[in-house]
């Protein structure tokens, strides 16, 4: 919804003030987007060439520097240790998939990061270098984050919304959310066994 792909069922839904009920270019521009499937990616492009198209279609509307592009890439790759530049995208583990499409979605700067499950596929130090790199960027950029992993979301989030069928059942910032259990596992287990 958020990005335009979907439209809501009802209500209202705005980004930096654009409604978000069509794929806005103004929304797009300040924004990436991680998918939890490897199925977005061109599986017939290296990792340096799916950048380069990224960086070709960042810069077609002068908001970015085609090169300025492509060397945020590369800073990105070696904070994630990715250096499988030349090979297809196709060819690649989950996790180094993962990698491609998480640097393409942020090498223009968003203002919003939307990831569904970042650290999906990634063994223990990338998932540690991922979760280094989303706490910088945190402090430029707003990031949303779709997860399932209660372990995950209460070591890195600074606000939780746990949703059911669709709607907010409990939000606010993480302290606050877990409450007296001191862990979000046993917080997510009660309101689950009270919306069963």
């Amino acid at each position: 919804v958020l990005t335009g792909l979907r439209h809501v069922d009802s209500g209202y839904v705005s980004i930096f003030g654009y409604e978000c009920n069509e794929r806005n270019e103004k929304v797009l521009e300040k924004t990436g987007v991680v998918f939890d499937s490897r199925d977005v990616l061109p599986a017939e492009l290296t990792a340096e060439e799916y950048w380069e198209l990224i960086a070709k279609m960042r810069s077609s509307k002068n908001k970015h520097n085609k090169n300025q592009l492509l060397e945020s890439a590369y800073k990105y790759a070696a904070e994630l240790e990715f250096d499988y530049f030349s090979r297809l995208i196709g060819d690649l583990s989950l996790g180094n998939a993962k990698k491609v499409q998480i640097i393409g979605a942020i090498m223009h700067g968003p203002e919003m990061l939307i990831m569904d499950e970042p650290t999906s596929g990634l063994d223990p130090r990338s998932t540690y270098l991922c979760e280094q790199l989303i706490e910088s960027l945190k402090k430029k950029s707003c990031i949303i984050v779709a997860s399932h992993d209660i372990r995950w979301a209460q070591e890195n989030a600074d606000a939780i919304y746990i949703m059911h069928d669709g709607k907010i059942v409990r939000s606010g910032d993480v302290k606050d959310v877990i409450g007296d259990s001191g862990r979000l596992i046993d917080t997510y287990m009660d309101i689950s066994e009270n919306h069963r």
